[in-house]
């Protein structure tokens, strides 16, 4: 029996829904992207499911090979399809029973592993099937944005610091949509509110590890000690731990964190082009503080069911030779302008590394417009810069319990993505600068995937209206320890998650802002599953565990 502040929320059918929205225009042959990470037809071919099955397949984390930036890039997108696809009952598998749901309680802020039970066809027919529970509360504590290695494995040690284990992202701020607040029917004074949700899960071998860590030798001991695994018999030493068989364990260790918005919020195009799913949240009461602000209180039990569209989304995975994971983000096409950033344009040669024609250099400036809204961005229209930064207009509690506005009444967010493709643009772009080339490999897999997902229609082209803003890893070593290196996006962030957190050109101080997932995701505790903050602060697990052995009888 799960208790009370462990319990996920049973009620109305996960499904995928939603159509595609109309064709987007599309870049001139030559100011495309130089083709320095394209995805070819033969390789999205491999990644579909097999057999004519729905969807896509996973890739085989265990043979990975690093031979670019741009493998991790591909991994990391073949990934996102496979997760956001459904299974054989129509359920997305990250919510499938090979995945468990990561409840956070309102009591400790502990986290409960909680195994998805899934779907069945004919449980979506009848409307009886399982619905995940999501959480409004969007941060860990502030304590995190001073965070010198010191200082953060001082915060993160603190048995006091009660919320560096948040379901929701880092930072102070809540993410605050624009609209009105939706009562919720038979429920007397609650109402759902204009801001993200945020649910995390971990696959099985992440469970199975957690739950049978005492029981997995290589862990105990030896070069990977205290790693999530990298290979498949440290995978097998996972299942052989927890007396079970993992159909993923291919997959090895994964943790996804997605962010969700109502579709209430939503235009017509937007709430047509997303993922959606029917989705448990907290349902608020409203106060007046001291100060004659609004607050949002929930008692951690009251819920209302909601059709929940997906804007973002982190892929954390382990692959071969790599226990820091590889840490990708995802967005839509929907949600934020993009700050100005340059590419290599298609008159570059890649095979000689030389222009054709031109500069071989196209820049995209910062442009919002009001005939296409963005979800996040509140600012003016028309506007020629971003803003100086995206203020908080509202603040979280401890384990999900209150939103506490700055002001008398909710106030949307302001949000840009100030560092596009993960990484700050450098003043002077040229064809050599790293991020520069960077941008152009993202922006190649982005233009060359989409194209082939559309070319597929139905939930291919939903897939179509997201992208890979960026991923992030390292040498194989766990930051901060001496001699990691770090590669990809260096400034990662998803403007769902790390809204408040982007390290924006007014505010470059690394004191003050998460300069990427490393800044607060490391071996500070000198164990490599602590890049986690699931796994260090679980407190009970539905994951397999091997039978007890029966007790010697006493004379």
């Amino acid at each position: 029996m799960i208790s009370r502040s462990w319990k996920i929320i049973l009620g109305a059918s996960l499904t995928l829904v939603g159509a595609g929205c109309s064709e987007k225009p599309k870049l001139a042959v030559l100011d495309g992207p130089a083709p320095l990470c394209a995805l070819t037809q033969a390789e999205f071919n491999g990644w579909k499911a097999a057999g004519g099955a729905a969807g896509f397949a996973a890739p085989n984390s265990t043979i990975f090979k690093s031979t670019d930036d741009c493998s991790f890039y591909k991994w990391s997108s073949q990934m996102f399809l496979w997760l956001t696809s459904p299974d054989a009952t129509g359920t997305m598998n990250m919510f499938s029973p090979t995945f468990y749901t990561a409840v956070e309680s309102v009591e400790t802020g502990k986290f409960a592993l909680v195994r998805n039970p899934g779907g069945t066809v004919n449980a979506l027919k009848s409307g009886k099937p399982v619905t995940i529970s999501f959480r409004a509360r969007v941060n860990k504590p502030v304590v995190l944005r001073t965070h010198t290695p010191a200082q953060l494995a001082a915060a993160l040690g603190n048995p006091n610091n009660k919320s560096n284990d948040s379901t929701g992202q880092a930072g102070g701020g809540v993410l605050v949509l624009d609209g009105k607040s939706v009562p919720v029917p038979g429920k007397a004074g609650f109402a759902t509110y204009p801001v993200a949700y945020y649910a995390i899960q971990v696959n099985d071998v992440f469970a199975g590890l957690q739950a049978n860590q005492a029981n997995v030798s290589y862990y105990q001991s030896g070069a990977s000690a205290g790693d999530f695994p990298t290979t498949l018999p440290q995978g097998q030493q996972i299942q052989t731990a927890a007396g079970t068989t993992y159909p993923d364990v291919n997959q090895l260790a994964l943790e996804v964190k997605s962010s969700w918005v109502d579709t209430a919020y939503l235009t017509t195009e937007q709430a047509a082009g997303l993922t959606t799913i029917q989705g448990q949240v907290p349902a608020f009461k409203e106060i007046k503080d001291k100060k004659g602000n609004l607050a949002l209180i929930w008692d951690g039990k009251t819920m209302a069911t909601r059709t929940l569209a997906m804007v973002g989304i982190h892929v954390t995975g382990t692959v071969a030779g790599h226990p820091e994971m590889i840490w990708a983000t995802f967005e839509t096409d929907f949600n934020a302008p993009d700050n100005s950033y340059s590419y290599i344009n298609a008159s570059f040669d890649p095979k000689t590394n030389t222009c054709k024609t031109g500069t071989c250099l196209n820049t995209i400036p910062f442009a919002t417009s009001s005939s296409t809204p963005s979800i996040f961005y509140n600012g003016q229209s028309g506007a020629s810069a971003p803003p100086t930064t995206v203020a908080e207009t509202a603040t979280s509690s401890d384990f999900n319990t209150a939103i506490n506005s700055t002001s008398p009444a909710l106030v949307a967010t302001n949000v840009v993505r100030y560092n596009p493709w993960g990484n700050q643009q450098p003043a002077t772009p040229s064809l050599t600068d790293p991020v520069v080339r960077n941008n152009t490999m993202l922006l190649s897999l982005k233009q060359t995937l989409s194209s082939q997902l559309t070319a597929l229609g139905g939930q291919s082209a939903i897939y179509a209206n997201y992208f890979q803003v960026g991923s992030l890893w390292t040498n194989g070593v766990i930051p901060p320890a001496s001699g990691s290196k770090q590669f990809g996006s260096l400034y990662l962030a998803n403007t769902t998650m790390e809204t408040f957190q982007q390290v924006s050109p007014q505010n470059s101080d690394p004191e003050a802002t998460a300069a990427n997932c490393f800044s607060c995701h490391g071996n500070f505790a000198n164990v490599g599953t602590g890049v986690s903050h699931v796994f260090p602060n679980v407190a009970t697990s539905t994951a397999n565990r091997p039978a007890a052995k029966p007790t010697p009888a006493t004379k």
